[in-house]
């Protein structure tokens, strides 16, 4: 007797959006470069795999958590216009990071946005948490 499946809705959605990515990524004819899936390294998962001026952000918003990519450079006003597009969300008060401690920094301009993407570079994500 097999156990139901328990997976919620959310990671089911998250690898959804996971897959499309790499089918369109795939579909392209450019050179790309590996990144680590979210921290979690399995060998037996592909890893995502996207050029060098792209940059994939986790956002939350509530429960509501989405995958959006950003092609580098981007200005941070820019961030928070596609993060309030993609939630459809009219203003953002706030966007945050964890730092490698564990600790929320608060991100409110593109020198904050240029911080939080040295350590997305050097850890291969960016999870930012959206402060409505």
């Amino acid at each position: 007797m097999m156990a139901q499946d328990s997976t919620p809705q959310q990671v089911i959605d998250m690898t959804t959006l996971h897959i499309q990515y790499l089918i369109e990524i795939n579909n392209r004819n450019k050179p790309r470069f590996p990144i680590s899936n979210w921290g979690r390294f399995n060998a037996s998962i592909p890893c995502v795999l996207m050029k060098e001026d792209e940059i994939l952000l986790k956002c939350h918003v509530g429960r509501d958590i989405r995958i959006l990519n950003f092609i580098l450079p981007i200005r941070y006003e820019e961030i928070k216009r596609k993060i309030q597009e993609a939630f459809g969300i009219a203003e953002i008060s706030k966007l945050k990071y964890k730092d490698e401690d564990g600790e929320f920094i608060t991100i409110i301009d593109n020198v904050d946005f240029d911080t939080a993407s040295k350590l997305y570079k050097r850890e291969n994500k960016l999870e930012i948490w959206v402060i409505e």
